[in-house]
């Protein structure tokens, strides 16, 4: 939760430019564009594309995390 609050807040913040679209909320209400008359696909699309970026590379370090835990005993 802390990250998705910082995130937000760094998201807000224009001097950081470019950096802002990598922040993992940026896109956090990109869906809204398919409720307008025409539809803008290129923010979903984008939106998606982080979404799958960020939860694979989490889940590829939780899966690293675990194979080092001892989960059966």
């Amino acid at each position: 939760m802390l990250i998705v609050i910082v995130s937000s807040i760094l998201d807000n913040v224009t001097a950081l430019g470019g950096l802002r679209d990598w922040l993992p909320t940026h896109y956090s209400d990109a869906w809204l564009d398919a409720l307008d008359p025409t539809v803008q696909w290129d923010s979903m699309l984008r939106g998606v594309l982080s979404a799958m970026v960020y939860s694979t590379v989490l889940f590829v370090l939780a899966w690293r995390h675990f194979l080092d835990k001892d989960v059966v005993s």
